[in-house]
């Protein structure tokens, strides 16, 4: 409890700073947005005298020509101020004052910002004196009452945990369903680069793509690599077959951000066996949803896909190319 009150001291003390320094900057983004209304309107009155005298006015060279504006008479030297500087002309004071606001607005874009992190930190460090504040009542709470009975602090902490635990074996629920997915598909499409795909290929648990785990030649401990440098390229196609579908299965079970769409384009490359390639049909064509759609562009022979999928997909089949010039008569109509 002592610790408790001593960083809740701790807290008070910086919040208050913290609400110093709000207030400080508060008061002087107001200062410099009186500042900037003050250049705005010299500003305007700048520019309409500018556009005054290219209407031909005369307006505002008395002084300098010495006579009177009303009476054009000649005015002594004794009754006009004493200047030992030249006044900067209108256009030099419009590019003056724009470049002011241009000044103070970069500054009050600087004190907004600051003023977002100082409020943010002051709520951060406001909800976590609060924190302290009550686990200090709650640990007085706890001494006062007979030992036999669970302190409120410890109730709560158990509550904490629970819901950790549940939270926790949620997301663990949620990598050994696409794992076991993954898992049980590349040895039906003749994966040959481990002797058993099911045992050795996990899923990160950080960005959910594959891993194995092998030996470490040297000293012979467990190790995660990446697939990448780990299989043959004809293995790493069907690896990306048991990945897609694995997760599209995934989604058509439970409620996903899966958009239940596939697409393969010429999934047989890199020399992929016609065995594989036809379990990968059977095994697509038996596991999408109705509400899903898987879509394959394969140039294999169209008997092949028909003995593969049965009557469990609609084949399109299209004579020579897909991709053609247009014909004369197609262009007209």
């Amino acid at each position: 409890m002592a610790n408790l009150k001593a960083q809740a001291a701790e807290l008070a003390a910086i919040l208050e700073t913290v609400q110093y320094d709000f207030i400080s900057q508060n008061a002087e983004k107001r200062e410099i947005e009186k500042r900037i209304s003050a250049l705005e309107i010299d500003l305007a009155r700048n520019q309409d005298a500018h556009k005054l005298q290219n209407l031909g006015s005369d307006l505002g060279f008395a002084l300098t020509e010495k006579r009177c504006p009303t009476c054009h008479q000649e005015v002594s030297a004794e009754l006009l101020p004493s200047t030992s500087s030249i006044a900067m002309a209108i256009d030099e004071n419009i590019a003056f004052l724009k470049s002011q606001i241009d000044l103070y607005c970069t500054t009050q874009q600087s004190l907004s910002t600051s003023l977002e992190r100082t409020r943010s930190d002051f709520h951060a460090m406001n909800d976590e004196l609060k924190h302290a504040q009550r686990r200090i009542r709650e640990l007085r709470e706890a001494l006062l009452q007979p030992s036999s009975s669970p302190s409120r602090a410890r109730i709560e902490e158990i509550i904490q945990l629970q819901a950790r635990h549940d939270r926790l074996e949620t997301l663990q629920q949620t990598i050994d369903g696409p794992e076991a997915a993954v898992r049980k598909q590349p040895d039906l499409y003749g994966f040959r680069s481990f002797h058993c795909a099911c045992d050795e290929i996990y899923l990160s648990d950080d960005n959910f793509r594959p891993l194995v785990k092998t030996r470490d030649k040297e000293d012979g401990e467990i190790v995660e690599k990446e697939l990448g440098f780990e299989i043959s390229a004809s293995d790493a196609i069907r690896l990306k077959w048991a990945y897609y579908l694995g997760l599209m299965s995934i989604a058509g079970r439970n409620k996903t951000n899966h958009p239940n769409l596939v697409v393969f384009d010429e999934p047989g490359q890199q020399e992929i066996e016609p065995e594989s390639f036809v379990a990968l049909l059977q095994k697509a064509s038996a596991d999408i949803a109705d509400d899903q759609q898987l879509i394959i562009a394969t140039s294999e022979s169209l008997a092949t896909v028909r003995r593969a999928v049965a009557k469990n997909a609609r084949i399109v089949n299209f004579d020579g190319f897909i991709l053609r010039p247009l014909s004369q008569a197609d262009r007209h109509s």
